[in-house]
């Protein structure tokens, strides 16, 4: 099953809290597609110094190992419904959000998840699919958490330090760390 994903960058909230990205769909809610159709964004994909497309952003990463094949459509057109939802989202959440009152991607996701404003946005506008049945993989016995973690490599220096966006961090001698070892650091979810 083909799933076209689009990130939406909006001023969700009006002003009232962070510009961020809305991502049209939930994977704990639906299960795991077979495929992603999405555009070239830096969320899906690295565009700069990466000819060989040997480099993947950490959401690409999280489909591979989900095992999700993922396809870049070269025109927003191309991608038509996902655009077309962007459009009514873009138009109908943030009054939602604002009457809500919701300014945070935090309390946004849980209204997302927990209102009737998603069950309500498809009775309206969603069509029917072609075909019938659901072809989504389980998510059972998967941590969904961990998978859409930013993960970044790190490698241990002589005094068993390894440094993160200016700050240096010591691990202890009781984890028994090795000079050189390189460190994997989970640090939030995607």
């Amino acid at each position: 099953m083909k799933k076209e994903l689009s990130g939406s960058p909006h001023d969700w909230f009006e002003e009232r809290g962070p510009r961020c990205t809305l991502l049209v769909f939930y994977v704990k809610k639906n299960g795991i597609p077979g495929m992603f159709y999405t555009d070239f964004g830096s969320v899906f994909h690295v565009n700069l110094n990466n000819q060989e497309n040997d480099k993947k952003t950490h959401w690409e990463k999280a489909c591979t190992e989900l095992h999700i094949k993922v396809q870049h459509a070269h025109s927003p057109q191309a991608k038509g419904r996902v655009e077309r939802c962007n459009q009514t989202m873009q138009d109908r959440l943030p009054k939602e959000l604002k009457l809500a009152g919701i300014d945070s991607m935090e309390a946004a996701n849980d209204f997302l998840r927990n209102s009737s404003f998603i069950a309500d946005h498809n009775r309206r506008f969603a069509k029917l699919a072609a075909q019938k049945g659901d072809a989504h993989a389980s998510i059972e016995g998967l941590d969904l958490d961990d998978i859409f973690t930013i993960q970044e490599e790190r490698v241990l220096a002589n005094d068993y330090t390894i440094v993160h966006q200016k700050h240096i961090f010591q691990l202890s001698q009781q984890q028994k760390p090795f000079l050189g070892q390189k460190i994997l650091l989970l640090l939030k979810p995607i």
